[in-house]
């Protein structure tokens, strides 16, 4: 008798063995982004067991039911940032949308197996929930050349986010010298409302080792662990004096070289005074053979002539005609 008491006993502990229900992966995301999705995984094991209920809670309230033998099977409950979509929710996973920052929490899954036994197992996970910025980062103050030994001015800002974003310059693909940093600086942003904005900046003077085949890539990236990241590049580029002097000669058109720098007016003034001159020159040279070869005529009269007075009037005509043609010839050669 007592021998077929532990007979049975022994029989219902092996089959409590049997069918003892095991979770093997609790699957819930450790962050999420604010108006997206979540998805709630619960795998387990009912090792012949027969499935009672699987259930899911937020900070201890329960919001879903999975009932197999139920007269509904799926059932939800109403609670502060929880939405369940029903369409996409079942015995393994439960689907949550438009998520806010009240769904952060704690989620519990919990499987029970069939009676007598009810043998339950359960697990938890905490999900935080994150507002992502609107848009990648915005870099501001940069020029697309730098010649060596300018200094690079710039700032990259990311829009308002929470938690804050983690901004990081690069140049070249490597994180920049913490001494050319400055910042972060913080704002509240308005939209979304109760999220921040940052800025980073970046100063430093350019020297050759900056250029790789004469450009250099300057980057800002923006990141929200695991959820986010996003980035800017630009390419930069060392300035070309030889090509910059060669276009703007190019762009420059002095047109046919004058003869000379006299105005057009006072050139045609000249052309004027100088033909003048010239008739002038070619009138004395012609009254000059009557001034100088032709004889008087003989004075029929018995007074004698006046040698004296005669020579006096030639020397004169012949004066004045020398003055004439030395003034004449200064002056061509000033005005030619």
């Amino acid at each position: 008798m007592r021998g077929s008491i532990l007979l049975f006993m022994l029989v219902l502990w092996k089959q409590d063995c049997v069918r003892s229900v095991r979770l093997i992966e609790l699957r819930v995301p450790g962050h999420a982004a604010a108006g997206g999705e979540a998805l709630l995984g619960c795998q387990f094991d009912l090792e012949g067991d027969l499935l009672y209920s699987v259930k899911w809670y937020k900070d201890g309230r329960e919001f879903y039911r999975y009932m197999p033998r139920g007269a509904n099977q799926t059932l939800r409950f109403l609670r502060p940032g929880v939405t369940v979509d029903l369409r996409r929710s079942s015995s393994d996973v439960v689907t949550l949308v438009n998520l806010k920052l009240e769904s952060a929490g704690l989620y519990r899954c919990e499987v029970s197996g069939e009676a007598p036994q009810f043998a339950t197992v359960a697990d938890e996970k905490y999900i935080t929930i994150h507002i992502l910025p609107k848009g990648g980062p915005r870099i501001t103050g940069l020029r697309y050349q730098y010649d060596i030994g300018d200094r690079l001015i710039a700032n990259c800002s990311s829009p308002g986010s929470r938690p804050q974003a983690q901004l990081k310059w690069l140049v070249n693909n490597r994180p920049t010298h913490k001494g050319h940093l400055r910042g972060p600086w913080l704002r509240v942003a308005q939209d979304p409302p109760d999220t921040v904005e940052v800025t980073l900046g970046l100063n430093f003077m350019v020297l050759p080792g900056h250029y790789k085949n004469g450009v250099m890539e300057v980057k800002c990236q923006s990141t929200i662990a695991p959820l986010y990241q996003r980035e800017k590049a630009y390419i930069l580029s060392m300035p070309d004096l030889n090509e910059d002097t060669t276009n703007k000669e190019s762009e420059i058109d002095l047109g046919p070289e004058p003869a000379d720098t006299m105005d057009l007016s006072d050139k045609l003034m000249q052309e004027n005074i100088i033909n003048s001159f010239r008739e002038l020159a070619n009138t004395i040279h012609l009254e000059l053979p009557a001034l100088t070869t032709t004889t008087p005529e003989p004075d029929t009269t018995t007074s004698e002539p006046e040698p004296h007075d005669s020579d006096a009037q030639s020397t004169s005509k012949g004066t004045s005609l020398t003055f004439s043609i030395v003034l004449l010839t200064i002056l061509l050669q000033l005005l030619l």
